[in-house]
């Protein structure tokens, strides 16, 4: 058990006795975050450099200084639900920056990965009306953290007004698109307006079948489209064979994870598209903090689309 996770523990039985008389709420321990940053998990870059966060075109604006990405500290789940739900302040990754707005348009889709000099392979599903191709751009490094990188600035004039400032160099823009969201399946391959630089593509598997059940994979992508998160999981369902179009993974997915890679650890190819999945919230300390984390002691579960089904559109290496 980790110090926070002892700490806050003890603070929470604490509270729970003292309340005790008129409450019956017991406030939860806060297992650490099965997602770690990129570092954590990878001595050298080769995967996470190939990351991509998938946004709206129009959420960005040109500035002097580079590209201005609007974005507010992440302190809220996005459930199905209206207002959003409060994440309690010692959550993991709490207060950093999420082109998510509680209100207005959505800035960040989802994720992708660079699969050759101009492709991104992604979900198919963040290319419905209206984000078409034409108002999809795709910025590489959102999570490849160096100092001062990513760090947000609001204007001291209205706290609400903040952002992160982009290298215009690692934006790039959607000049084409092959898209399949059906029933069946659910991928893309986006044309870049250019080659990626300083980036180098990462391979796919090409042909099934997918690794067997219970063999590590990892998922790299943008949970709640904060920066880049990356978590070793298990495979639970295997694909033989080239008509499957879904297999999955334990794992801890939320929105912004869409078109995430999911990675073979042996290999190190991509082997599937983050689709869907998710885990759900439990209450954390409410009513004492009225905040919720996400219940890390239930597995999560995400489905991917197999690469291979994209493969007629991504040359070989």
């Amino acid at each position: 058990m980790s110090q926070r996770t002892l700490r806050t523990l003890l603070v929470c039985c604490v509270w729970a006795v003292s309340a005790a008389p008129t409450l019956s709420q017991t406030c939860l321990p806060y297992d650490p975050d099965p997602r770690k940053e990129p570092y954590e998990y990878f001595s050298d870059a080769d995967l996470t450099q190939a990351d991509a966060l998938v946004v709206r075109k129009d959420w960005l604006v040109p500035g002097l200084d580079g590209i201005r990405m609007p974005v507010v500290p992440w302190m809220f789940f996005q459930p199905p639900t209206n207002p959003p739900t409060s994440v309690c302040s010692d959550y993991d990754y709490f207060g950093q920056p999420t082109p998510n707005p509680q209100t207005g348009p959505t800035g960040a889709l989802g994720s992708g990965a660079l699969v050759g000099a101009d492709l991104i392979l992604t979900a198919g599903h963040l290319f419905d009306p209206p984000d078409g191709c034409e108002n999809i751009s795709f910025i590489f490094g959102y999570g490849n953290f160096t100092p001062d990188q990513w760090q947000l600035t609001c204007d001291p004039l209205d706290p609400h007004d903040c952002w992160v400032t982009v290298p215009a160099a690692d934006v790039y823009s959607c000049v084409d698109a092959h898209v399949v969201h059906n029933a069946h399946a659910d991928w893309a391959v986006a044309t870049l307006d250019r080659e990626v630089e300083g980036r180098t593509p990462l391979a796919i598997l090409r042909e099934p079948p997918s690794p067997s059940a219970g063999s590590d994979v990892t998922i790299v992508g943008h949970p709640n489209r904060i920066p880049m998160k990356v978590e070793h999981v298990e495979v639970t369902t295997q694909c033989t064979s080239v008509t499957c179009s879904t297999f999955g993974t334990t794992g801890h997915v939320l929105k912004g994870n869409s078109g995430s890679m999911l990675v073979d650890n042996v290999t190190r190819k991509v082997i599937g598209v983050v689709v869907g999945g998710g885990g759900p919230l439990t209450v954390g300390c409410a009513p004492f903090d009225d905040c919720k984390r996400e219940n890390f002691t239930v597995p999560g579960s995400a489905s991917s689309t197999p690469a291979w089904l994209a493969a007629a559109y991504i040359p070989e290496p």
